[in-house]
């Protein structure tokens, strides 16, 4: 291959002198400094097994299954599966590390899907202990108040951020309506309990007035966006 001294330039055809500065080209072989190392190797990037937690999902297991034995082989005695209480009450356990503790999604998401979580549970326990309706008439409003009460309180503690949360509080409202509704209007709670469906009705009121009070703005722009207005 021929080359200039003058211009550094290689030439691959039969040429005596230079194209570019017309001085003689000599033979020499063809080098190059440019580096191509090709493709990265790919670093695969592998989570070591978290031991303790599976040790412990493993205990919880076990013992869901050893309440579950016990409990069909006296059921004749008691009549009441009460195993149910010890699976459900693992099993949220085992919900709130996922949920709340190792999952990255925002506080009021997470609380929201607690709030509903804790509230099929406590149905689930209900039914599974001669069912007496005191989960849906005491419990469940209890845990929908006292999280409308203290999520906003959260909430209002990082008011740069609280666009983020508008639509999880919107939710926790309809959440509040709706067993308002169900306690006026439907025969599922303990007859003549009403003031639960009254308290629940307030705090979800409250929230919202709150809401538009003090961002009014902000409130409006993602109710539009809620409700695809």
């Amino acid at each position: 291959m021929k080359y200039c001294k003058h211009c550094n330039l290689y030439h691959e055809e039969n040429h005596k002198i230079c194209i570019v500065c017309g001085n003689n080209l000599v033979e020499k072989a063809f080098e190059t400094n440019l580096v191509t190392p090709g493709y990265p190797e790919v670093q695969v990037n592998r989570k070591k097994p978290n031991i303790p937690a599976r040790v412990l999902i493993l205990i919880g297991i076990v013992v869901s299954l050893i309440s579950v034995v016990i409990n069909i082989l006296t059921f004749k005695d008691t009549k009441i599966m009460w195993s149910i209480i010890v699976v459900g009450s693992l099993f949220y356990v085992y919900l709130l590390i996922k949920q709340v503790i190792i999952s990255k999604r925002d506080y009021s998401t997470k609380t929201l899907k607690q709030v509903i979580i804790v509230s099929l549970i406590l149905l689930i326990l209900d039914y599974a202990t001669a069912y007496k309706a005191w989960a849906i008439t005491y419990a469940i409003p209890l845990v929908l108040v006292g999280t409308t009460a203290f999520l906003p309180i959260v909430v209002a503690s990082m008011p740069k951020k609280y666009y983020m949360h508008v639509r999880n509080l919107f939710w926790l409202i309809i959440l509040n309506l709706i067993y308002a509704a169900i306690a006026f209007f439907s025969s599922w709670t303990l007859e003549g309990v009403y003031w639960t469906g009254a308290m629940t009705l307030i705090a979800g009121f409250t929230l919202f007035s709150a809401m538009l009070l003090f961002a009014p703005k902000v409130t409006y722009q993602e109710l539009v966006k809620f409700f695809h207005i």
